[in-house]
């Protein structure tokens, strides 16, 4: 009876292969880095490098500020959902 029952349980054994999980990639650096400070206005600037100045920070705020923290946003959230599904 043991013999008919080894061969049986040691095919069922064999397909059982162990699931090896791959870890989350670590984010590039430079991508988890906060964007570089704004421009600074001059004391002696006139009215137009001021507004020189504003235009450079505002566009630079905006293309730099939104994708940057969306990714990093995206990027904490999809590693948290695969380390929760990996327990």
């Amino acid at each position: 009876m043991i013999l008919r029952i080894l061969p049986i349980l040691l095919l069922v054994s064999a397909c059982c292969a162990p699931v090896v999980r791959t870890p989350f990639p670590d984010a590039t650096p430079s991508l988890m880095t906060e964007p570089k400070a704004l421009l600074l206005i001059p004391d002696e600037a006139t009215a137009s490098e001021m507004v020189d100045v504003i235009n450079k920070n505002y566009g630079q705020y905006n293309s730099l500020m939104v994708v940057i923290k969306s990714w990093q946003e995206w990027y904490r959230d999809n590693k948290a959902a695969f380390n929760k599904d990996k327990k």
